[in-house]
Formats: C-alpha cells, structure tokens, sequence
C-alpha cells in the first residue's frame, strides 16, 4: 500500500471522539512543549508552532475537535507565555492574534471539507467493489440459469419449440437484470418489481398475490437483488428445478415497511446450506432489510423479508 493511500485512509477513517479529543490535546502539547523549548516565549512569534497543529487537526480530525486545537493553542499561548502575550498593546501584535484567527478559521473549514470529499469517494469505491464483486456473482448465477433453461427447454422434441421457449425466457432474464442495474430504479409499484425480478424463471410455478404498495429505489434494488438469489437457488436447487415445484410470493404493507414471504413447496428435499455461498450475503439483516428469516424447511425453502419501503 502506498502511502498516499495511508494517509487517505486516515484521514477518511472515522475516529471516536475520545480518541480526537487525546489526539487534539496530545498535539496542541507537543507545540507548546517545542515552542517552549524554542524560546521560552520571550522572542519569536506565539503562535508559529500551532498553526501546524491546527492545519493537523483540521485534515484529520473532525471540526468540533480542529476547533478544540485552535481554542487549546491560544490557552497554551495565554497561560504558558503570558509574558509575551500580554506586551504593550500594539498594532503587530492584535495583528498576530487576528491573523491567528483568520488562518485556524480557514483551515478548519478547508479541513473539514477535504475530509467530507474523501470519507464520499471511499463510500463510491466501497460502493464499487460491491457493485463488481455482486456483477461477477451474478453472471456465474446467470450461466447457471441458462443451463438450467436450456435443460428444461430441450424436453421439448420440436427444434423451433425449443428456439423460442428458450429465447423467451433468456429476454425476460435481460429484462430484469436491466432492472438490477443501480441506477436505473427510482420507485416502482411492488408488483411490478416482483413480475420483473421473477420473469428469469418458470412464470408458470411462481403465483405472487399481495396489496397495492409502492417502494422507493434502493430498497427495491435490495429487494430485487434477493428474489433474484431466491430465484437462482429455486431453479439449481429448490422448487424450480422440478416440474411439480411451486412458488408462492406474498406481502402485506404496513406504514414504512412491507412483510415479504416467499415460501417454496412440491420441489426436491431440503436440507441447510453446510456453509453459506456468496449469494447469500444478500439475504441477511441489513440496508433496508430490517429482519431476514430463512426457514429450511424439509417441503420447502421459506424466507421472510421484512424491508423499508422508503430510502435509508
């Protein structure tokens, strides 16, 4: 690791405010420990040896505590070189004090607001590496959907039957996964999104009944995100990968959250996971999901989502 990116860390790193308290005072010490060191406030300028410490603590700290410096370096100024503090009042000398003042101002505001711009390009690279670490997991997905496609195409004997079964359901898979890209879904009505997020697999085994409800942006690309892994195991391992499998989706809507069932029956035996894949990372607590249950049921898989309709 380079260290630009140790010092970009750093500074993007949250902190807790017994830690930038220490930090703040350890520093403001230090100056006026080698001020003192220096000259023992009788020559030179009083505050040549905080500023630094202000400009510091404003990169990498969080303003209340910058702030906190700059307060800390005048006291330190006042009550250990009092001699020199209090001179003759003169023009040089309010011009120090304003000077002071002006510049721990400046670089408290700059501070903070180079520290705002990091801590937001390192949630987008976060960001980022989610969005490619879920896109290589979804094209594996995909490719196993299409297998799974093509296998239950090919009962079909008729060529032609098969070309168009299996060309369907891959324009319905392209459908949704437009739908999965993140910047396209702003709110959508709940129906609809499900219709979508399940148009990749048999319509035909899949029955979706619930309320009229709408649901804002990112929870719904949370949401469609999980029907989709739901739907991706269905067909590899769970209802959907047999002809007598059915899937039951239902929700009921409440004031800021929506209820979401999604129960598997007539398919193969389940049995738990022995450890959990990849995909699975999108069905636990957390974003908008407020409660995640998956229930391994012998007959069938049954998960229940219970998510934000509105945006985090």
């Amino acid at each position: 690791m380079t260290l630009f990116r140790l010092v970009r860390r750093a500074i993007a790193a949250r902190k807790r405010a017994a830690l930038q308290l220490g930090i703040a005072l350890l520093a403001v010490g230090v100056a006026a420990g080698v001020r003192w060191i220096a000259d023992r406030g009788v020559n030179g300028t009083p505050f040549v040896t905080f500023v630094p410490v202000v400009m510091l603590a404003a990169i990498f700290l969080d303003w209340p505590y910058a702030a906190l410096a700059a307060i800390a370096s005048v006291a330190a100024v006042v009550g250990l070189f009092g001699d020199y503090a209090r001179l003759q009042a003169t023009f040089s000398n309010y011009s120090l004090w304003g000077a002071f003042v002006f510049i721990a101002a400046f670089m408290i505001v700059t501070g903070h607001i180079l520290r705002q711009a990091f801590i937001e390009l390192d949630a987008q690279s976060e960001k980022i590496r989610g969005f490619n670490t879920e896109l290589q997991h979804r094209t594996r997905n995909t490719l196993q959907i299409v297998r799974a496609l093509a296998a239950r195409a090919m009962r079909s004997t008729d060529p032609v039957e098969f070309y168009h079964s299996l060309s369907g359901r891959l324009d319905a898979m392209a459908k949704a996964n437009e739908l999965l890209s993140p910047h396209v879904l702003q709110t959508c009505n709940l129906a609809d999104l499900i219709d979508v997020a399940v148009q990749p697999f048999p319509a035909w085994a899949i029955q979706a009944s619930g309320q009229h409800c709408v649901i804002a942006g990112e929870p719904g690309m949370q949401l469609m995100m999980a029907l989709h892994e739901l739907g991706t195991n269905a067909v590899k391992y769970g209802a959907l990968s047999s002809e007598r499998g059915r899937v039951a989706i239902s929700w009921h809507a409440s004031e800021d959250a929506i209820a979401i069932t999604w129960e598997e029956h007539g398919g193969p035996l389940v049995t738990p996971p022995s450890k959990p894949g990849l995909g699975s990372r999108m069905l636990v607590p957390g974003g908008a999901f407020r409660a995640v249950d998956l229930d391994y049921r012998p007959e069938g898989l049954v998960c229940r989502l219970t998510v934000a309709s509105t945006a985090q």
